[in-house]
């Protein structure tokens, strides 16, 4: 296995989602913010608990995996789809990588993207719900 090879990849895939991130990390927090504004407060009004929760705590963990699983997907699938239209696809085939590290070094970075938006609106949740956060 190609370490430094797959090393490279992933830091390219991180780095390239980090630098567009008006892109990448805001859309998925308005989004959350304007979910748990619309359904979340709206329809809070109509159903008060759902067993022994309130509505606006209840739906958070689905955005937050919702916000998660969305982003993990279009960071590689974008990603692709980008290096084909540039044409850069070829000069990722013909480096020294096999399919194995070119793939985990993708779902690395997707897995990444993923994670950090899933903790944003986490954290999104603490603050307009005040979503209590415990240890089981």
């Amino acid at each position: 296995m190609n370490w430094v090879g797959l090393a490279t990849l992933i830091k390219r895939e991180v780095g390239r989602f980090f630098s567009v991130y008006r892109q990448t990390v805001l859309p998925g927090l308005i989004t959350s913010a304007l979910y748990i504004a619309i359904f979340g407060y709206t329809l809070e009004q109509r159903i008060s608990e759902i067993q022994g929760i309130p509505y606006t705590l209840f739906i958070l963990p689905g955005l937050i995996m919702m916000n998660t699983l969305t982003n993990a997907t279009a960071n590689t699938s974008s990603s692709m789809l980008q290096m084909k239209l540039l044409q850069q696809l070829p000069d990722l085939l013909t480096a020294p990588l096999s399919g194995l590290e070119i793939s985990l070094a993708y779902i690395i970075g997707g897995a990444v993207r993923g994670m950090v938006n899933g903790i944003l609106v986490l954290l999104l949740g603490v603050l307009l719900i005040g979503m209590p956060v415990t240890d089981p």
